[in-house]
């Protein structure tokens, strides 16, 4: 994971990445289009559920507010170690707090505490499960979270066995363009080039590409995480030529849809940059 010097103006992309869940994501879309039974009463659990979600959002901006804290400021891991303590006191419907869980897991995650991250991760998937069941949307997307984390701890067995398990239900009875099934598909391949199984690996990771792009558009950057990843699949595939098309394809294309400085950019770059290296172009590798 990368360290980055955070400070409290950092937190607008984590609120941003929580209402972006609330408003339209994990609280929202993944139940739409089921026929509800009960229209009137289901509008007022996710109403409440809503509440509660922005309740906990307002509780972390007040956390970082200086004039509220003598102007002190916070750093990022002290605002999500507040957050991780209060999410229970502020937030009681147990799907809301897990999904929320997973997020600030995430964030840990991305801040290099592990340790932390596995737990908010794991605590996250367990309660959706016990909550909606193994199958339900949530949970196969908390899932996958903290299968991501563990294939890129090396954990491969581990990783792998759980992933498999969510796509065989992102799977039943799904088309083959259900963005949660092309997730799996992406996170499976991706578990399986961290292992070095490369065959698989290419198979699921061409399906996710195929599909998404029929989805979401070539420049979306979900598309473009899909053949970053297989970039470094046919490098260590010794397909060099195919390699930098497509890396260069996504570093070009994030540069322009997330910037020349986002993480995901600068990954594909240092991706490029080993490319050129095992072809000993050192000059472009630098």
């Amino acid at each position: 994971a990368r360290l980055f010097a955070l400070r409290n103006r950092t937190l607008v992309a984590l609120l941003a990445l929580m209402q972006l869940a609330i408003l339209g994501g994990a609280l929202g879309t993944y139940r739409q289009g089921r026929r509800a039974v009960h229209a009137a009463e289901s509008a007022r659990r996710q109403a409440a559920k809503k509440q509660e979600a922005f309740d906990f959002l307002r509780a972390l901006i007040e956390l970082a507010r200086p004039e509220g804290n003598r102007g002190r400021e916070y750093t990022l891991r002290e605002l999500l170690d507040r957050a991780d303590g209060f999410l229970p006191e502020v937030v009681r419907d147990a799907e809301v707090r897990a999904i929320l869980q997973g997020f600030l897991g995430n964030a840990y995650a991305s801040l290099g505490e592990l340790e932390q991250a596995e737990r908010d991760l794991r605590a996250a998937h367990g309660a959706l499960c016990d909550e909606l069941g193994d199958a339900a949307p949530e949970s196969l997307q908390a899932g996958m979270d903290l299968g991501g984390f563990q294939a890129n701890l090396g954990r491969h067995a581990e990783a792998e066995e759980l992933l498999t398990s969510i796509l065989a239900h992102a799977r039943n009875g799904s088309s083959e363009l259900d963005p949660l099934r092309l997730r799996a598909e992406h996170e499976l391949g991706c578990a399986l080039v961290l292992s070095a199984r490369w065959e698989q690996a290419g198979e699921l990771l061409e399906g996710a590409l195929a599909g998404r792009k029929q989805v979401l558009g070539e420049e979306h950057e979900e598309t473009l995480e899909t053949l970053g990843v297989l970039g470094v699949l046919w490098t260590d595939e010794r397909r060099f030529e195919e390699a930098e098309r497509a890396l260069l394809q996504v570093l070009d294309g994030q540069r322009r849809v997330l910037g020349p400085d986002h993480p995901r950019t600068l990954t594909t770059l240092n991706n490029l940059a080993t490319l050129y290296a095992d072809l000993e172009r050192h000059p472009e590798a630098l």
